[in-house]
């Protein structure tokens, strides 16, 4: 999907900055990896991207739920599997700090150098987070900052990486929504002013 889109901006030939939520920055990533774009992409920019993955993924709560997996081979279980993808098995591998941390530190050399990244991390408090926030506090909790899926120190880039973090914000995770009443304009238009300032949007 990232490329089709990807080509589509080609084809009226504009050059573009990324701007990518949650996992949309890890997918973006992988696509650049894998992808020689980086003539026309001025750079990317993430917020609450667990850019070294969660560790929400590995408790033991879903580790648990996760022992479904272990009838893979059942009919029952192949039916669901084919159309739901039970419990978004891949979805969440992709996340796991165990494989995405190995993956940025194994990759990261292969990225594009002719572009700029920008890391934001978020931080929320259990009472000023949205309802679901507050259940993933209250049954992943961590004593890390976070922002009730994301811990903050793992949403910015590392210090082998030639990344620039703009630091923790408050919010939390689900402020990307267009359900929220956060104004994601103001915070798209704060990374434009700060980006068009270092002169990477030139």
């Amino acid at each position: 999907m990232i490329k089709e889109h990807m080509d589509e901006l080609l084809d009226k030939n504009k050059k573009t900055w990324v701007f990518a939520f949650s996992k949309g920055g890890i997918d973006f990533l992988h696509f650049l990896k894998e992808y020689d774009y980086q003539s026309n992409i001025n750079g990317l920019s993430t917020v609450a991207t667990p850019i070294l993955g969660s560790d929400r993924v590995n408790h033991k709560l879903l580790q648990l739920l996760n022992k479904i997996h272990n009838f893979s081979n059942n009919k029952i279980y192949q039916f669901f599997d084919e159309r739901f993808d039970i419990l978004l098995k891949d979805f969440q591998e992709s996340l796991s700090s165990d494989f995405q941390e190995n993956w940025f530190k194994e990759n990261f050399s292969f990225l594009p150098r002719n572009m700029f990244y920008t890391a934001l991390a978020l931080e929320s408090s259990w009472y000023d987070s949205h309802v679901w926030m507050i259940l993933t506090k209250l049954f992943f909790q961590s004593e890390s900052i976070n922002d009730g899926i994301v811990d903050a120190e793992r949403a910015l880039f590392p210090d082998y990486f030639q990344g620039m973090n703009l630091g923790i914000l408050k919010g939390h995770h689900l402020i990307g929504t267009r359900s929220s009443d956060y104004v994601q304009e103001a915070l798209i238009e704060a990374h434009i002013v700060f980006l068009n300032y270092m002169g990477f949007l030139r």
